[in-house]
């Protein structure tokens, strides 16, 4: 696209797949079908958007999700069930994000939270012998890391001042509506994109150049 020298990717449902079912699914076995009744409960006080922040750490996530469990479960249980909504970082998104290095400067900006985060990059290196995710960008932005969530404007204004963007030749990809309007407030053109599109074909038809 002309004009655009900058792409913010988010990560969730952009570059990594995710099924939020199977994390549901797994958690409803731990907590014998009475998950629905307890995320109502954490939804209530925000807990996994203050997890986001790092307001909910680690050690709270787990110390809280075993204490609503009516069985005995281990931190390893909560840990892969939480994470069983993580799926695969396909190649091909990979080389795109090779591919348009040259000719854009490319950002990581993700709600996310430390267990996930851990989780990806074990996958990656043990599964894509990537040791630094984050080199394929100029810089990653994570909200448990700067204490700021999607879709606030305070974290788009944060990223454009951090790193020096014009907004105007910044666009941001999210599958996120909510998301895409806080970038849409800053200023920032946007994708709202649909996960059973491909990401480097949507781009392709958009006119950006790899």
């Amino acid at each position: 696209m002309k004009h655009i020298k900058n792409i913010i990717f988010d990560l969730g449902a952009v570059l990594i797949d995710i099924d939020l079912s199977k994390t549901a699914c797994a958690f409803d076995i731990l907590f014998k079908n009475n998950y629905t009744k307890i995320k109502q409960a954490l939804d209530a006080e925000q807990f996994f958007q203050k997890q986001e922040t790092n307001e909910v750490t680690e050690n709270i996530f787990y110390k809280k999700i075993i204490q609503y469990s009516n069985s005995t479960i281990t931190q390893e249980q909560v840990q892969d069930a939480w994470n069983a909504l993580l799926g695969e970082i396909p190649d091909t998104r990979l080389k795109m994000l090779e591919a348009l290095r040259p000719n854009y400067n490319l950002y990581l900006l993700s709600n996310t939270n430390s267990i996930h985060l851990n989780h990806i990059r074990a996958y990656l290196k043990k599964e894509k012998n990537i040791s630094d995710f984050d080199a394929y960008f100029k810089k990653a932005y994570y909200s448990h890391l700067i204490g700021l969530r999607k879709p606030g404007t305070e974290i788009y204004e944060f990223v454009l001042r951090d790193a020096q963007l014009n907004p105007s030749e910044t666009f941001f990809i999210d599958d996120n509506a909510k998301n895409i309007q806080g970038a849409n407030a800053v200023g920032i053109q946007t994708l709202l994109h649909d996960p059973k599109n491909e990401i480097d074909q949507v781009l392709r038809e958009k006119g950006f150049v790899f």
